[in-house]
């Protein structure tokens, strides 16, 4: 019952997401803790980066089961491919970088964290493209009236595009944090790592324990396209 195997993305992630939530509890009280710090580290960085795969693949499922390939500035295979290698190339320069970060040679931890911004720097970019990429269709849907055909399509849109702009909050503080260093404002305020990193992320996974997408997949019905709906030849 609006089962699917690549949902196990979200919870798997979340899982380990709140393993490294948890070890900030124990990194308070011992600081200088390399095993603690290292899973902490990783464990906050990484899992995101099933989050967004979840939704890439909800893309192509969409395009291609609800709407029209033609809507998809990119064949939406192609945009699995490119954008899931890119996420995981920057997810590797993060881990690289995460290592560094843990020496106590200065020029190391330094060099760490110059890698893990830049991972996260390609990353977001990477993550501003497909959100582009959702905005897109939804303009052409829009375009051509088919949101007012109320199919129930129209949640998973909705709600893929409410999760992506959450996730996107949550890369630009990251991206932020990490450009001010550990002497930064952001850094030396743990406050704000709860309210734009780990709310953002909840947000945006609780909203589809709210609309599960298959469920919608499935009762969907694939519009017919014709010259005088679309206004096209």
């Amino acid at each position: 019952m609006n089962k699917a195997w690549w949902g196990l993305y979200l919870p798997v992630a979340s899982t380990l997401m709140s393993i490294g939530l948890f070890m900030r509890i124990p990194m308070a009280t011992n600081p200088n803790s390399l095993p603690i710090f290292m899973v902490q580290e990783l464990f906050t960085l990484l899992p995101p980066a099933a989050y967004l795969a979840f939704n890439y693949i909800l893309y192509r499922r969409f395009i291609v089961n609800c709407v029209d390939r033609r809507y998809s500035w990119i064949k939406p295979e192609k945009v699995i491919r490119y954008i899931v290698i890119s996420d995981i190339a920057t997810a590797s320069i993060q881990g690289a970088g995460g290592g560094l970060e843990a020496s106590t040679n200065p020029t190391s931890e330094k060099l760490g964290a110059d890698i893990v911004l830049t991972g996260l720097i390609l990353q977001t970019v990477s993550f501003a493209f497909f959100v582009i990429l959702v905005v897109h269709v939804w303009h052409g849907v829009n375009r051509d009236g088919l949101l007012l055909r109320k199919e129930p399509w129209r949640k998973i849109l909705w709600t893929l595009m409410f999760s992506s702009t959450a996730y996107m909050i949550r890369y630009i503080y990251r991206v932020t944090e990490f450009a001010q260093g550990n002497g930064g404002y952001l850094i030396t305020h743990e406050i704000y790592f709860y309210l734009l990193d780990s709310l953002p992320l909840f947000i945006g996974i609780c909203a589809y324990i709210i609309y599960w997408p298959t469920k919608y997949l499935e009762a969907s019905v694939k519009p017919v396209y014709d010259n005088e709906m679309t206004g096209r030849v």
